[in-house]
């Protein structure tokens, strides 16, 4: 869709020309820039220090611990909807802990266990949660890389302070050849060659469709659990982006084997 201006110009005579001059619309990103966004995503949350109260199921607090609400520092085109913010508390068992990320007022306090996050959503029918799905209150700035970062947070939203078994939860999308080709390192060299010769027969950037209600984001991810996964995430189109279906298949198949 083309942005469009208004350009008065003046004549001779006592009236007044008015002319519309059609400006072109911000160019979406590229493959490499997108692949771009996902490697500063990774950068900013995963390999930190797992704080000790994560290993419990309290609330993670502190002057060195992550701020979720980083993630806006590398996907731009995502914001909370106003007078909401980012917060996370500790789900663990003896499996190991991982951070499950929510929306809260800005002006509630954090939840102290993941306990007490679970009873807030079970009061959610009667309007006194204080906490929800994070979706529910990200808004894009409406761009196709709007949508883009938005299913990408909701695939890697909450891959920080991953303890154990929960490293399991290492999908990453990737969008060009360098994406794919760092995938690859990390997969055994006797089944590279097979897993390349599929990949390279297909374009793996990723895709945004944008039609007046609804919004389709096509992303292929990889996981050493799982291999290279094409994923679509339809959203709403207008805000709240609730996410309306979300589709995938494998197209290459890889399990690293690792017991964790």
């Amino acid at each position: 869709m083309m942005n469009q201006a208004l350009r008065v110009t003046l004549t001779t005579a006592t009236l007044s020309v008015l002319v519309l001059t059609a400006l072109p619309a911000q160019a979406a990103a590229t493959a490499t820039e997108r692949q771009q966004t996902v490697d500063a995503l990774v950068a900013l949350t995963r390999g930190r220090e797992i704080p000790p109260q994560l290993l419990t199921g309290d609330a993670v607090s502190g002057e060195d611990v992550f701020d979720v609400n980083d993630v806006f520092t590398v996907l731009t085109h995502l914001s909370m909807e106003p007078g909401y913010v980012l917060d996370y508390v500790s789900q663990a068992d003896s499996m190991g802990g991982h951070p499950v990320v929510y929306a809260r007022p800005a002006s509630a306090p954090s939840f102290a266990s993941f306990d007490e996050y679970q009873s807030a959503l079970a009061a959610e029918t009667s309007g006194e949660a204080a906490g929800s799905p994070p979706v529910e209150h990200l808004q894009t700035d409406g761009t196709e890389d709007g949508f883009f970062e938005l299913a990408v947070f909701l695939i890697m939203g909450e891959q920080f302070y991953l303890d154990w078994d929960t490293t399991h939860n290492d999908t990453t999308v990737v969008c060009d050849t360098q994406g794919w080709e760092t995938a690859l390192l990390v997969v055994d060299t006797s089944v590279q060659g097979i897993i390349m010769s599929v990949i390279e027969a297909i374009d793996i950037s990723p895709q945004v469709v944008m039609d007046e209600e609804t919004v389709d984001v096509r992303v292929v991810t990889f996981s050493k659990w799982g291999g290279f996964i094409d994923t679509i995430h339809t959203f709403r189109r207008e805000f709240p982006h609730e996410v309306m279906g979300t589709e995938s298949s494998v197209l290459a198949e890889y399990d690293c084997d690792t017991i964790l």
